[in-house]
């Protein structure tokens, strides 16, 4: 008989925000998902915290505001599954647009010589 594996939570979170990593043993839970364009610095938080981004197997978002759930599609395409409650699709296409807007009013504030 194996002895049970306990969870460990740390934080790993930046600016104002808190993120989570909730590990049992190598499975890895990422507990809301950062800020969109903010991937460098989930990173260096991540391995701040000795957790290499490749061992988390699945991302939470708690809800679909821009600084819990702005890294989804960048975690997703660096092999990061998502989980996705039913109450919560409705929001992914409210995320998106504002994430849109967002990126839009960034590259309106741009000049070019």
């Amino acid at each position: 008989m194996h002895a049970p594996v306990g969870a460990t939570i740390v934080n790993v979170g930046y600016r104002s925000t808190n993120f989570w990593v909730v590990s049992a043993g190598t499975s890895r839970l990422l507990v809301d998902l950062g800020y969109p364009g903010t991937m460098g610095t989930m990173r260096a938080n991540l391995n701040r915290m000795d957790v290499p981004l490749n061992e988390i197997r699945y991302g939470l978002a708690t809800h679909y505001h821009l600084d819990h759930a702005g890294l989804a599609q960048e975690l997703k395409q660096a092999g990061v599954r998502l989980l996705v409650m039913d109450a919560q699709v409705a929001a992914i296409p409210l995320l998106k647009r504002a994430m849109s807007r967002r990126i839009g009013m960034s590259t309106s504030r741009c000049t070019t010589t």
